[in-house]
């Protein structure tokens, strides 16, 4: 598995990392200055994907940078 970290502080940058082939990412120094990074990144991630099924489709199948 290949876990993205560094810099993730929102949704769009989630996407990044995922679409880039990591398997999941951490919300870490964001979580330090905003306890509920972790549950806005999530948020923004799952609307990103909602408004856009070709990624989340795309995601599922694997079809990403690797």
């Amino acid at each position: 598995p290949i876990i993205g970290l560094g810099g993730i502080d929102s949704g769009e940058k989630a996407l990044e990392y995922l679409y880039a082939g990591a398997n999941a990412v951490e919300v870490g120094a964001a979580a330090l200055f905003d306890p509920v990074a972790p549950l806005r990144v999530a948020r923004e991630l799952d609307d990103l994907l909602d408004s856009r099924p070709e990624l989340a489709a795309k995601l599922a199948a694997g079809q990403t940078w690797r």
